[in-house]
């Protein structure tokens, strides 16, 4: 397949390339369709003309040019866990209590947010997103918001052991706030944490300081 430069054009304040993806289709069938992607720069200063930004568009298009993006990581998310993550992974490796905590964290609070994020669209953004969200909006405890975090986390790692998607873990797994249950650390307290020569140097600090002039 020769290799895609895309069609490059800007709209108001944004430039924009067009070129082809192979894209699932809803009855598993694979289509070329043409698409159109933003490219990460203004058109303004620098960047009026479509030879100034010519390398923004390559870096876009060069997973394509290179084969490594496969037609089933364009399968919506919601699609993924709907159709094969719940029924495939979740029925039949976890615990009833389990699947029952997935089934409702995924239905009343993540699948309304997944909107038609893909696979291959889906970022740590996201992710970090929706659990801010639905720890701000709905009243869930700890352990329903790890539940959130855990299966989100679990439906990538499938995708990518079945090839849906290629993308490293690393490069995506987040961290939010919201599911965190780090405890604080008593202040008087911290100098059992140091190493022995640091609680050493704190003990003389503190009788050089405590000692009458």
């Amino acid at each position: 397949m020769s290799e895609q430069k895309g069609y490059i054009f800007h709209s108001g304040k944004c430039w924009y390339v067009r070129f082809y993806d192979d894209v699932l289709q809803p009855d598993g069938k694979v289509k070329r369709v043409q698409v159109c992607k933003k490219l990460s720069v203004e058109y303004g200063g620098e960047y009026r003309t479509k030879r100034s930004v010519q390398p923004f568009a390559q870096e876009l298009l060069a997973p394509f040019n290179r084969g490594v993006l496969n037609p089933q990581s364009t399968m919506l998310v919601s699609e993924f866990v709907g159709r094969v993550y719940l029924p495939e992974y979740v029925e039949k490796n976890l615990r009833a209590a389990t699947k029952k905590q997935y089934k409702d964290v995924w239905q009343n609070h993540l699948k309304p947010r997944m909107g038609k994020l893909t696979l291959r669209g889906f970022r740590t953004v996201h992710g970090e997103q929706m659990l801010t969200q639905i720890a701000a909006q709905a009243k869930l405890g700890r352990s329903s918001l790890r539940h959130c975090k855990a299966l989100l986390s679990g439906t990538f790692k499938q995708a990518k052991r079945l090839g849906f998607w290629t993308v490293s873990t690393r490069s995506w797994t987040f961290r939010s706030r919201a599911c965190r249950n780090r405890k604080r650390i008593p202040t008087h307290t911290v100098s059992l944490k140091l190493k022995p020569c640091l609680r050493r140097s704190v003990s003389l600090l503190g009788r050089l300081y405590s000692a009458p002039p």
